[in-house]
């Protein structure tokens, strides 16, 4: 079930829409951007190794969360938000959601994007239409 903080996010956070090249489009809300099936928008996930062990850290998702709920994931994928900085660099976008998500911090200078992805998935009455963009980071100290 959403809570109120995931409900203000929903109808607040403005999303970037793209067309599947990476061009930008315009905005529209989190709500709208994953109502029915989807619109492409702009997404990351990050993936954050430990470099002393090789291990990925992973992360099950709040409860609270509108798609997929309670399941394990990447460290942490969301969306940057239509504001100049993080349509000109997703990695702002990857280091202001992991601090907030998991408390950590993760410099954007740390993460080396590998890939862009278009994905799609249906989770209830929710999807996912994204041009995720796959980064990379370690942590080097426990």
């Amino acid at each position: 079930m959403m809570d109120q903080t995931q409900a203000e996010f929903m109808k607040s956070d403005q999303c970037i829409l793209v067309t599947p090249e990476d061009v930008i489009m315009g905005s529209m809300s989190k709500g709208d951007c994953h109502k029915g099936d989807g619109v492409l928008h702009r997404a990351f996930s990050l993936l954050v190794f430990d470099l002393h062990t090789g291990r990925m850290l992973l992360q099950k998702r709040s409860h609270h969360k509108v798609t997929f709920p309670m399941l394990w994931t990447n460290t942490c994928c969301s969306h940057p938000l239509f504001v100049a900085e993080e349509k000109s660099d997703v990695r702002i976008a990857a280091e202001r959601k992991v601090k907030h998500e998991l408390g950590i911090t993760v410099c954007k200078e740390s993460m080396i994007p590998m890939a862009r992805i278009l994905y799609h998935a249906n989770h209830l009455d929710w999807a996912e239409s994204e041009l995720d963009h796959i980064l990379v980071s370690v942590m080097v100290d426990g």
